[in-house]
């Protein structure tokens, strides 16, 4: 006490400045300590939100698998059997926001029905309706590869990185789908409606595009090796993409260095 008032009395600024610093220097430590605490609260109320939405999601996929079960043991007649089971379908896909946990109900529903996967134009033939409406989802980079999509309703649908080798998108609609960086090998694209889709550097050996449509489609970049035009019905942008050595619409094959435009051999 005694050296605190004796420097005090000799520099009154010194009392004056540690009355303000002190309090200052508490208070800014307690800020410090709140925004650290706060800041961790938030983290640990947004870990348990995303496990609770996972376990939500995991336990509405188990209860739509379940349902399809009990479904397909029903001993109801074929056509009422798939209709039930694409409601389903579409109500489960329309409330998933990620394209992994769509592609295995994609995955899932093709494999488990039969009706659908082994004669789909027995059951849709007199339909004009889609196998399943899949527009305008997000689908990226989902593995798809040997799903059974005939004629299922893509239109504008989101699919850049989408793996979808050996595929069946037979006659499906994929007006303005993004498939930019897909890989589509040896898919199965036969009378597939694909105006305006861009498939700027996707992988396409072995695809089959008979009678599909791609009139204003966008190919810029992409591996057309092993690819074949003959049976496409329209035009398609090519500009800059290196179409040596694939098959064109009359049955010619191109020449190394053909770009945007196929050179005869």
């Amino acid at each position: 006490m005694f050296r605190w008032t004796k420097i005090s009395e000799a520099n009154p600024f010194l009392l004056i400045a540690g009355i303000i610093l002190i309090p200052l220097g508490v208070a800014a430590v307690s800020l410090f300590i709140d925004a650290r605490i706060d800041n961790r609260q938030r983290q640990l109320s947004k870990e348990l939100f995303e496990r609770q939405e996972r376990l939500s999601i995991a336990q509405m996929i188990d209860a739509y698998f379940q349902g399809i079960g009990d479904v397909m043991n029903n001993q109801m007649d074929a056509g009422s059997r798939n209709r039930i089971i694409v409601a389903r379908t579409m109500s489960l896909l329309n409330r998933l926001s990620k394209p992994s946990d769509k592609a295995m109900v994609l995955r899932f529903v093709t494999e488990l029905q039969p009706g659908i996967v082994n004669r789909p134009e027995r059951t849709l033939e007199r339909s004009s309706k889609p196998f399943v409406d899949l527009s305008r989802m997000d689908l990226r980079d989902a593995d798809l590869s040997f799903a059974n999509l005939y004629r299922a309703d893509l239109s504008g649908a989101q699919m850049t990185g989408v793996n979808l080798t050996w595929a069946n998108l037979t006659q499906a609609r994929l007006e303005g789908a993004i498939l930019d960086q897909a890989n589509l090998n040896g898919a199965q694209l036969a009378g597939a409606e694909m105006t305006r889709a861009s498939l700027r550097r996707a992988r396409l050996g072995g695809a089959d595009f008979t009678n599909a449509e791609l009139n204003n489609g966008d190919l810029r970049g992409a591996d057309l090796s092993d690819f074949s035009f003959d049976g496409i019905t329209s035009s398609i942008n090519l500009s800059g993409t290196d179409v040596s050595q694939a098959i064109w619409v009359d049955g010619s094959r191109c020449r190394d260095r053909s770009v945007g435009r196929c050179k005869r051999q």
